[in-house]
């Protein structure tokens, strides 16, 4: 899943061109902090490994993605592990993101809401496996709507990510599909608790791209 920040305070309309953070001041600024030195990193690095600006710029976009995403998973595996519940993290994870990855979601504008929501997810996720039971119906249901809602409002792309051709956009749309359709292959030869926590995070799934299309936060729909 990706989990990159953003908080700038202009928005230059330019395709895939990176954006610094400008952080409110006066307002959690050792989590602005946060936000800011691992943006400093990527900057640092890409402006290394490249040597013209608009390079550099996309190249320090996708280091940034990585460096948030590396702490993020840390965090939450500790979390998680201390908890004693690792291997249905692990296990959600690889469900979420075979959906998310081409779906696309909620993206939250600090490093500490972005880890808060993820928590909340796989803890949402964990939740919702222990309140419902299994039945063929309930399978049929949640598979034609996150069917549904992945025709008519997937993907949901971060705006900063640039524009994508048509025929890239009906290939996460389609891949998408696929992955929903092995999902749900899977769930007639696996046992009662991972047919559960698949449900539980295709549920999951389809509320956070609900979200991202109520809030608009750098979603749009493509």
């Amino acid at each position: 899943m990706s989990f990159v920040t953003s908080c700038p305070k202009r928005i230059e309309k330019v395709n895939l061109e990176y954006k610094i953070l400008y952080m409110k001041k006066n307002k959690l600024s050792w989590l602005n902090q946060w936000d800011i030195l691992n943006n400093k990193i990527s900057k640092k690095l890409a402006n290394n490994l490249c040597n013209n600006e608009r390079s550099a710029n996309i190249v320090a976009y996708g280091i940034n993605v990585l460096i948030n995403d590396i702490e993020k998973g840390f965090i939450l595996v500790t979390t998680f592990t201390t908890m004693g519940l690792i291997s249905m993290f692990v296990k959600s994870f690889i469900i979420i993101a075979m959906l998310r990855m081409w779906m696309g979601g909620s993206h939250r504008k600090t490093m500490l809401t972005c880890i808060l929501q993820s928590y909340a997810e796989f803890m949402s996720v964990y939740l919702i496996s222990w309140i419902i039971d299994y039945t063929i119906q309930l399978q049929i249901v949640v598979t034609l709507i996150i069917c549904l809602i992945d025709l008519l409002y997937c993907p949901i792309i971060l705006s900063k990510r640039g524009k994508y051709k048509k025929r890239k956009l009906y290939l996460f749309k389609c891949i998408a599909l696929i992955n929903i359709l092995i999902l749900t292959t899977i769930c007639f030869y696996v046992g009662n608790n991972l047919k559960i926590l698949i449900l539980s995070c295709e549920i999951i799934q389809i509320i956070d791209v609900i979200l991202a299309k109520v809030t608009k936060l750098k979603g749009e729909r493509l």
